[in-house]
């Protein structure tokens, strides 16, 4: 495997298909879907801390680590079950989607918990209250059209287009 042949035929536009290159890049890719996930749900604790009024700092994103197995489990576990509400149809997996949506938050409050039982409580607590939950996701529509403005007029500039995005997001 010679990296910079690879790295030349690409710069020209040429499309090649390397198998140790695709099965490091879907390994990769693996590694890279499973930090996301569980560095969102770190996020959400640190949106949590901020929106009690407590300390949030920058790092305490991180803490999530501390619970990374039972975190991605039940990350995992939400999509297993989301995905096999979608073979019904794709209505009853949105549904299953705003059924378990409270999961992290249970899990990020009361980490002693099982997997399946904010699983459990996320369906109680949302019992009722998945049309609103959709209305408040339709609200935000005009403002994630807002942050994608940036990279629509920011054309081939990827840094400008991110900056922007992050601060009407931001916002």
């Amino acid at each position: 495997l010679d990296l910079n042949r690879v790295v030349a035929e690409i710069s020209q536009g040429y499309s090649i298909n390397i198998p140790e290159l695709s099965f490091f890049g879907g390994v990769l890719l693996l590694a890279v879907t499973v930090m996301s996930g569980v560095l969102s749900m770190g996020f959400q604790g640190f949106c949590l801390r901020i929106g009690r009024k407590q300390h949030a700092g920058i790092g305490e994103i991180f803490d999530i680590f501390s619970i990374f197995f039972k975190a991605f489990a039940l990350l995992f576990m939400m999509g297993i079950f989301i995905f096999l509400w979608s073979l019904l149809f794709v209505i009853p997996g949105i549904i299953a989607a705003y059924r378990y949506s409270f999961a992290p938050y249970i899990l990020l409050d009361c980490p002693d918990k099982g997997v399946l039982q904010c699983i459990r409580e996320s369906k109680e607590l949302t019992k009722g209250y998945k049309w609103q939950l959709f209305v408040l996701d339709l609200s935000f529509i005009g403002w994630e059209l807002l942050a994608s403005v940036p990279s629509v007029l920011a054309g081939a500039s990827p840094i400008i287009a991110l900056v922007g995005s992050i601060l009407i997001s931001a916002f």
